[in-house]
């Protein structure tokens, strides 16, 4: 499942993380948005999930140099963001990651954006 995080009823599967159980301590997370409201409501919903949340980043650039610190288990990620995008960001973190790189989720509110655009009749540009 190389890539991929999925969620299941507000906590990430340790198994899929290549865990063989939760006795491993607390799943590492770093949640990555430019937007502090977002980012601040994403932390704190997965810290009752019971996951550790070790960062939050504003920016990609902030995101790859947090990442190589703090070596999340796994990456919240936004992808648009100013200074450098979470797909940009993402490539850097998984290529100069320390051992086993991180799992990266990818947000975005752009993919609904353009459905509810054509959902209107109008064409997405």
């Amino acid at each position: 499942m190389t890539g991929r995080v999925f969620l299941f009823r507000g906590t990430i599967s340790a198994s899929i993380l290549g865990r063989a159980d939760r006795g491993q301590g607390m799943i590492k997370v770093l949640v990555v948005d430019d937007q502090v409201l977002v980012r601040a409501g994403l932390a704190a919903l997965l810290r009752s999930a019971g996951l550790q949340v070790v960062g939050e980043a504003a920016d990609g650039e902030q995101a790859v140099r947090m990442a190589a610190d703090l070596e999340p288990e796994v990456v919240l990620m936004d992808i648009s963001m100013p200074r450098m995008d979470g797909i940009t960001a993402m490539e850097r973190i998984l290529a100069t990651a320390q051992g086993a790189p991180p799992k990266v989720l990818i947000l975005t509110t752009f993919l609904a954006a353009v459905r509810g655009g054509s959902a209107c009749g109008r064409r997405p540009r």
